[in-house]
């Protein structure tokens, strides 16, 4: 059961996250689109809560041949203008022809400022009807690469990951020159894939040539009509998260982490010396003001909350005056172990979409705050996240120009703002959590640059 706050203008948000009621109203509109589904089995497996404005969710229901069914909330005051949309209806209408169904693939129930929508349909993500068809997204793709039809035969779709009004990523099964080989679509709710293309491939020849044992996924092509990067598959690799899990208990699975950590810290300096046209500059101004569209609506619904993050976002303001002025270098602006797959001594990195100029410690200080979040989250995890993020700062501190200052700095602003996302996620232990984060920032902030840790305390 989510833990969620009383919010004056979306009266029926308590609902929509009880496990009566909504799930039955997806579980109805799934099973009129042809989908079996059982309301019981629904699990709640994203939350996106704006305080005051509206909340997205996304019900995932269980089902037989291994692929779940997608239902997706999304509760607003102005719920009904989505659908009045000409694009939210063309949509509506690849979704009945791919499913071959009669019925809407949505439900608005205006009582509860409600929008129901099966998936791919998608309001905020008009191209992901066409990108999850593969009649559509076969044909497109193959213009976009200047292939024949017999070099380039899409056999399969699959919808890897996805949050509603946000993103989507696809994977795309294909028959190339009679062999089997992967792509992957990466669907935006608007066109900041466009420039990615180029900017990936310089990225990736740039790494390369550094000798850093860092890699990127190829870029392929980009389908405007979708909105969606198109990568090329990366083949033989595996995600890094596994590993970390492994190393609690496995000698040898931490000796190879430990290698994987450092090589993240030493291509983290490589990375930041590329060369990258058309990046946003994000100075310490920037980071912190992040926060202000949605401070009011926390002030209203969780005013000691509102009032913790305002002390320490204070506190990082102050701190920055004090410091020298940072050099912005190229920063990946969601620098995370789970970003990265592992590929024999190379350290493949993901999600470059947000790119940017940043502070040369933005990028560490958010490896070790994450490091931290899910030490919280994960407390069986904490042995193998302090030895982490012990080897991290360890090798990250030997680059001449990293200022520990700054680093820790950087890693206070990040967990304040894991203390943001945790309270928008309505986790379902956002109370605690959210508290312990901010004692978890105020200590960063305070502390020497050598400490590694999550203190006991927090």
């Amino acid at each position: 059961m989510h833990d969620v706050p009383v919010d004056p203008a979306l009266p029926a948000l308590r609902d929509l996250l009880s496990p009566e009621g909504a799930p039955d109203l997806a579980a109805e509109l799934a099973e009129r689109c042809g989908a079996r589904v059982h309301a019981e089995a629904a699990r709640v497996s994203y939350v996106r809560y704006r305080p005051t404005r509206g909340c997205d969710v996304l019900w995932t229901f269980p089902a037989a041949d291994g692929q779940p069914v997608w239902v997706a909330g999304k509760m607003a005051a102005d719920a009904a203008r989505f659908t009045a949309s000409s694009s939210f209806q063309r949509s509506a209408e690849k979704v009945k022809e791919a499913r071959g169904i009669e019925t809407a693939p949505y439900v608005l129930l205006a009582d509860r400022r409600l929008l129901l929508q099966i998936f791919p349909l998608d309001a905020r993500l008009p191209g992901l009807a066409l990108a999850a068809d593969s009649r559509w997204s076969g044909e497109a793709v193959r213009q976009r690469l200047a292939l024949s039809e017999d070099e380039w035969r899409l056999t399969e779709v699959v919808p890897l990951h996805y949050k509603p009004g946000r993103r989507c990523v696809l994977r795309y099964a294909v028959d190339r020159r009679g062999r089997p080989a992967r792509y992957f679509g990466k669907v935006f709710r608007d066109d900041r894939g466009a420039p990615m293309v180029e900017r990936l491939r310089a990225v990736r020849s740039q790494l390369l040539a550094s000798h850093a044992h860092w890699d990127v996924a190829v870029p392929a092509a980009y389908v405007p009509e979708a909105s969606m990067l198109v990568l090329e598959g990366l083949e033989a690799c595996d995600e890094l998260s596994p590993l970390v899990r492994k190393s609690v208990s496995d000698p040898k699975a931490r000796e190879t982490l430990r290698a994987y950590i450092v090589g993240a810290a030493e291509g983290l300096r490589a990375f930041q010396k590329l060369a990258v046209e058309g990046l946003e500059s994000v100075g310490p101004r920037d980071v912190l003001s992040q926060y202000d569209a949605e401070f009011e609506g926390i002030r209203h619904v969780a005013p000691s909350l509102a009032d913790a993050i305002r002390v320490q976002l204070q506190a990082l303001d102050e701190a920055a005056l004090r410091l020298p002025r940072e050099d912005l270098v190229v920063g990946h602006g969601a620098f995370r172990y789970n970003q990265f797959l592992v590929r024999e001594d190379t350290l493949i990195v993901l999600d470059l979409d947000a790119l940017q100029m940043a502070g040369r410690g933005a990028d560490a200080g958010e490896f070790l705050a994450y490091f931290d979040l899910v030490a919280l989250r994960r407390p069986h995890l904490r042995p193998a996240v302090r030895e982490c993020q012990q080897v991290f700062l360890g090798a990250i501190l030997q680059h001449p120009h990293v200022d520990p200052r700054w680093l820790a700095w950087h890693r206070a602003a990040s967990l304040v703002k894991w203390t943001h996302r945790t309270f928008l996620s309505l986790d379902t232990r956002w109370p605690e959590l959210t508290e312990r984060l901010l004692r978890l920032a105020e200590h960063a902030l305070g502390d020497s640059p050598a400490c590694t840790g999550v203190p006991e305390s927090c």
